[in-house]
């Protein structure tokens, strides 16, 4: 089994920002003991997971999201992103933080090109 970590560089877009690494060996641990949470860990999903969403979400509404009905409590954003014109194949997409009712965070963003919104992740 290999095991891979993260390794961040150069990148104007939020995937480009680090590249996946292999570790050929496990360094020994030194934990170190902590009063504060570290933060959220983010889930990304590579490619991006289309979201059967249409028209523009809004507090208060009701998604269906993997068979499941959640409401969506907050929304943080849009942060927007704009890349790649530089090689022809501009990339605009607003990116969102959505709240839902059961507590799960989710990270979207609405592709402007495609005309539709995917899942890019979640926060854990």
């Amino acid at each position: 089994q290999v095991l891979f970590y993260a390794r961040l560089k150069e990148g104007h877009l939020p995937l480009a920002q680090f590249e996946w690494v292999s570790l050929e060996e496990v360094p020994e641990g030194t934990p170190e003991v902590s009063a504060r949470r570290s933060g959220m860990a983010r889930r990304l999903y590579r490619p991006a997971r289309r979201l059967p969403l249409w028209g523009t979400p809004s507090e208060g509404s009701v998604l269906v999201l993997q068979r499941r009905r959640e409401q969506l409590l907050e929304i943080l954003g849009p942060y927007r992103v704009d890349g790649a014109w530089w090689r022809g194949a501009g990339v605009a997409r607003d990116f969102y933080y959505w709240r839902l009712a059961g507590g799960r965070w989710l990270w979207v963003f609405y592709d402007e090109r495609r005309r539709h919104w995917f899942l890019q992740g979640e926060l854990e």
